[in-house]
């Protein structure tokens, strides 16, 4: 026979069961990272395609991985001739935020998509409106800091284009 005390161990240890599945849920989708569903990588190409932006990204760090001044990276994009496709750019801030992996760092992407990412800043196309002489770049040191730095420092660039 099963009196109240019984039922109220067995809600508890139910529920302790769910809180605990449901945890390790968590556990595992925190070790594998996101779902990798959205990026489509192409190594041959060099490119990556976010299908949930429609963006295609340079997927290498440009330029060698050799840091730029802000003009010397537009000017970089610009000239980028890549997977059949020359109308390369430098990203927005926002666009540049898309594709961070806030469970990663050193650096906060997801280093299967972007392999060669350095934990430092990439410069954004987005003019600080406050002072031309400045333009937001994301530092992808830890979950991608977002900050202002002068044009003339020299940080990294990956290109991204607009898909039709």
């Amino acid at each position: 026979m099963t009196g109240k005390g019984e039922k109220k161990d067995e809600r508890k240890n139910l529920r302790t069961l769910g809180m605990t599945l449901g945890g390790m849920l968590l556990l595992v989708v925190m070790l594998t990272g996101p779902a990798l569903a959205e990026f489509k990588v192409d190594e041959k190409k060099g490119v990556v395609v976010d299908t949930a932006t429609g963006l295609m990204w340079q997927r290498q760090t440009g330029n060698d991985n050799e840091a730029l001044t802000w003009a010397q990276a537009v000017a970089y994009c610009k000239k980028l001739d890549l997977a059949g496709y020359d109308d390369w750019r430098l990203p927005s801030s926002d666009e540049l935020q898309s594709i961070i992996n806030y469970l990663s760092y050193d650096p906060a992407v997801d280093p299967r998509v972007f392999p060669d990412t350095a934990s430092s800043g990439y410069w954004s196309s987005t003019t600080y409106e406050a002072n031309s002489g400045y333009a937001w770049r994301i530092d992808f040191y830890y979950i991608g800091y977002v900050n202002i730095s002068n044009k003339a420092n020299h940080y990294y660039v990956r290109a991204v284009r607009s898909l039709p």
